[in-house]
C-alpha cells in the first residue's frame, strides 16, 4: 500500500466528524420511518408499483419516477410490502446526502464542507424530504456532486470532479427532469460572469481566458459522457429489465414537479430555516467581493426562485447553505 493511501485512511478530527454527522444522519432518517402514513403521491407511487410486482397489471405505470418505481420493486422483492420500505431508498440517499458534502471540501474549503454536512445532516428540511418518497433528495444528492465536481475541475483539472458532475447530472435529470434550477445558473453563469468582467476591466480577455482554460479533454469529456448516458439508461430502467422505464425518464424531462404545499417554497424555507436563509444571502454578497465567481450561488438562488413551484425547498436551501 502506498504512503498515499495510509495517509487517506488514517483517522483524522475532520473523518471522525464527517463519520458522527453520517452515523446521527442515519438514525434521524431511518427511525420510526413507517410510523407517518403515506401522503397522496408517496401512496400514488407505491400503489403502482405494487400492482405490477403482483402481476395485477400487464404493463407498469412508472408515471414520471421510474427511478423510484425500480426502487420500489426491489424494496418489495427484497423485503416486502410497508410504508417504511417505500421510503428506503430515500432515507438511504438522504443519508449519503451527508456524506456527499465531503466531496465540496476541493470546492470551498474544509471547514465550508463540514458546514454543508452539518446542514444537511440536521436541517428539517433535508431530514423531511430523506423521510419522504419522492425525487427531491436524490435531485438534492445529484445537485451536491454536480456542484462538487464543477468547481472541484476548476481549482484542480482533476478527471475525477468532472465524472462526479457527470453522474451528479444524471441524477438530476432523472429525479426532476431539464426543469432545475441549477442547469440554469449553469447555463447563465458564464453570460453574467463575462459581463461583470466586461464592466469591471473594459473587455472579455479575462473571462475568455477562464472559461477557456476549463475546457477538458475529449478523452475525459468522452468518459465523463459515458458515466452520464450510462446512467440515464440503467437507473429507470432496472439494467434494461423494465425498458419502459426509459420512456418514462424521457416524458419527465420537461415535466413540472408536483408542489407537496400550497406554501411557496421561500417562505417554508425561510419559516423552517430563517438563520440559512438569511445568513445565507448576506455571505453570498460577501463571497461576492471577495470572489466574482462566487455569484454563481446567487444565480442559483434566483433562477430557483424564479422557477417558483417548481423548484423544492429543499432544492431552493441548497445554494443557501
Amino acid at each position: 500500500m502506498s504512503s498515499r493511501s495510509l495517509v487517506l485512511l488514517r483517522p483524522t478530527l475532520e473523518s471522525g466528524i464527517y463519520l458522527l454527522l453520517i452515523i446521527v444522519s442515519a438514525i434521524l432518517r431511518f427511525w420510526g420511518l413507517g410510523e407517518r402514513p403515506l401522503s397522496p403521491l408517496e401512496a400514488d407511487l407505491a400503489y403502482r408499483a405494487w400492482e405490477f410486482y403482483m402481476g395485477r397489471v400487464a404493463e407498469p405505470n412508472l408515471g414520471l419516477q421510474p427511478l423510484l418505481f425500480q426502487t420500489n420493486l426491489l424494496g418489495y422483492f427484497l423485503l416486502g410490502s410497508s410504508d417504511a420500505v417505500v421510503r428506503l431508498v430515500p432515507a438511504a440517499i438522504g443519508t449519503v446526502l451527508v456524506a456527499a458534502a465531503y466531496f465540496l471540501r476541493e470546492a470551498v474549503g474544509r471547514v465550508a464542507a463540514l458546514l454543508v454536512a452539518l446542514f444537511l445532516a440536521f436541517s428539517p428540511i433535508s431530514v423531511f424530504f430523506s423521510r419522504y418518497a419522492g425525487g427531491q433528495v436524490v435531485e438534492a444528492l445529484g445537485s451536491v456532486l454536480l456542484i462538487s465536481g464543477i468547481f472541484g475541475y476548476l481549482r484542480n483539472k482533476t478527471s475525477h470532479s468532472l465524472y462526479l458532475s457527470a453522474a451528479g447530472g444524471a441524477l438530476i435529470i432523472l429525479s426532476t427532469g431539464f426543469l432545475n434550477p441549477l442547469f440554469g445558473a449553469i447555463l447563465l453563469f458564464p453570460l453574467i460572469y463575462s459581463l461583470g468582467n466586461l464592466f469591471r476591466t473594459g473587455g472579455f480577455s479575462e473571462a475568455l481566458d477562464y472559461f477557456r482554460e476549463a475546457i477538458p479533454s475529449r478523452e475525459v469529456m468522452a468518459r465523463a459522457g459515458l458515466i452520464f448516458i450510462g446512467m440515464i439508461l440503467l437507473l429507470p430502467t432496472g439494467g434494461f429489465l423494465l425498458p419502459q422505464g426509459l420512456q418514462a425518464a424521457v416524458a419527465g424531462l420537461l415535466s413540472i414537479p408536483t408542489p407537496l404545499s400550497a406554501v411557496p417554497s421561500p417562505i417554508l424555507v425561510l419559516a423552517y430555516e430563517p438563520l440559512v436563509f438569511l445568513l445565507g444571502i448576506l455571505g453570498g454578497l460577501f463571497l461576492i467581493l471577495q470572489d466574482p465567481k462566487a455569484l454563481f450561488l446567487l444565480i442559483w438562488l434566483a433562477v430557483g426562485l424564479g422557477l417558483g413551484p417548481a423548484t423544492s425547498p429543499l432544492s431552493l436551501a441548497l445554494p443557501l447553505t
